[in-house]
């Protein structure tokens, strides 16, 4: 013991006061954790425990070991149950965590390799804060327990944030499941949520995941970024309310505003990065190329279904439009921070074309979601100004081979989810019908009066 203590007293302190300790004992006790959770699950030999290596691999890679309390995982993976049921309330579900008794249940028709699942619930468990209520930093007369982000009061019932917290959870897998198989994986749980988290994730990087481990904290988000808490509490509403109302239009509405708040959110961080780093760049061209790579990144993670049919497809023109006006307004006001700053910059702004370059940037942006479409890779990083001051190289995946991965999935050729005409007119159609039948409801209430 003594040696251990003198190995780690004087490590440098990592994130949350955690040291070089909390780290090593997650990732180098992640065989024995393998091993335990394999036994549990028990679905065909080594299988899940080869897999669970490989997922405690990919948080060690994805820097994501240290956020997790040493003590609190070993607890997570000795005293989970697994429970197997023939099915749930939903027939699409496969399995969940049951927050309250930290168990899991899957399906009795899980077949090995469904690991997307498996790797799914698990990051439930281990996000899971116990239920120490004095240790809370909500009100403390309230009984409050969650995993992640999805906080549950036990006195009211109630959630909150649950779908947000589905969508960083499956993010998180989607990762792992990256990394086990060393290619990117597709969406298919949760898209809509999982999409919007990916967003969210590059541009904060990873302190979405220490609020995730830490109680649903949503502030390490907002300091990284550099706004208000309250800003994203109102995105992690919207979020977890896109399909609060049967009606079609507020889902497509509520769908619009999430991306809207991501775009708002990225053009603030990257304009503010390269402000502040100002002095790094030799001209107002290198900045424009570092924009432009920033949100390019940024692009590939734009989700809106995964038919022609669904008519999310509706808000595809708008986010990109929306997308290419950030980016021009980041342009010009970076451009009046050098006129109105000559002392601080030793080069000269540049005119802006917007009209004569419009077009050719809103076909590349649309280019590197398409190649990108509805995938997730391991290997990807958070939008970092000062890494593309050196290196603005966008890397696409060939956009066959993404097609043929999103084929496996059922999700259709992006290239035959564009027909707006079509959107425009159904949108009609369920615009007049709702106005049809709230203003027969409207009739019916005076008259009940």
């Amino acid at each position: 013991m003594a040696k251990k203590r003198y190995l780690y007293t004087y490590k440098k302190p990592l994130l949350n006061g955690l040291n070089q300790q909390e780290e090593d004992f997650n990732y180098f006790y992640h065989p024995k954790y393998a091993k335990i959770i394999g036994q549990k699950y028990g679905l065909s030999g080594n299988a899940v425990e080869t897999a669970f290596k490989q997922y405690f691999e990919s948080m060690k890679h994805l820097g994501l070991t240290k956020l997790i309390n040493k003590e609190k995982l070993r607890g997570k993976v000795d005293n989970f149950n697994l429970y197997y049921f023939y099915n749930f309330s939903s027939r699409l579900s496969l399995a969940e965590t049951d927050i309250l008794r930290q168990n899991i249940h899957v399906k009795n028709s899980l077949k090995v390799g469904d690991f997307d699942t498996l790797f799914h619930e698990f990051n439930h468990l281990i996000s899971i804060e116990d239920n120490h209520f004095d240790k809370w930093e909500f009100d403390k007369k309230e009984e409050i327990v969650s995993t992640g982000y999805d906080i549950f009061n036990l006195t009211t019932k109630t959630c909150k944030h649950e779908l947000f917290n589905e969508g960083v959870t499956e993010f998180l897998a989607k990762l792992q499941i990256s990394y086990l198989n060393k290619k990117p994986s597709v969406l298919n749980c949760y898209p809509i949520e999982t999409s919007l988290a990916h967003g969210l994730y590059l541009i904060c990087g990873n302190s979405l995941f220490e609020g995730y481990f830490n109680k649903g904290s949503l502030s390490h988000i907002a300091k990284a970024i550099g706004v208000e808490t309250d800003e994203i509490e109102n995105f992690a509403d919207i979020v977890s309310n896109i399909y609060e109302n049967d009606d079609v239009i507020s889902t497509i509405n509520n769908h619009y505003f999430a991306q809207k708040i991501l775009v708002d959110l990225l053009s603030f961080k990257v304009e503010n990065d390269i402000v502040n780093n100002i002095d790094k760049f030799n001209s107002f061209a290198h900045i424009k190329m570092v924009a432009f790579k920033a949100f390019s990144e940024f692009t590939k993670t734009l989700y809106f279904d995964s038919t022609k049919n669904s008519l999310f497809n509706y808000n595809r023109i708008d986010i990109f439009n929306d997308l290419i006006n950030y980016y021009f307004e980041l342009l010009h006001n970076v451009k009046d921070y050098i006129d109105e700053n000559p002392d601080l910059v030793s080069f000269v702004s540049e005119d802006i074309s917007f009209q004569e370059e419009y077009a050719d940037i809103i076909t590349i942006f649309e280019y590197c979601n398409d190649c990108s479409y509805a995938l997730i890779d391991y290997n990807e990083k958070p939008i970092d100004i000062l890494d593309y001051i050196d290196n603005n190289e966008i890397e696409l995946n060939d956009i066959n081979r993404a097609n043929y991965e999103r084929k496996k999935q059922k999700i259709e050729d992006v290239s035959y989810m564009k027909d707006f005409d079509k959107y425009e007119k159904i949108v009609q159609i369920y615009d007049k019908r709702n106005k049809f039948y709230n203003n027969k409801i409207a009739r019916e209430s005076e008259q009940n009066l």
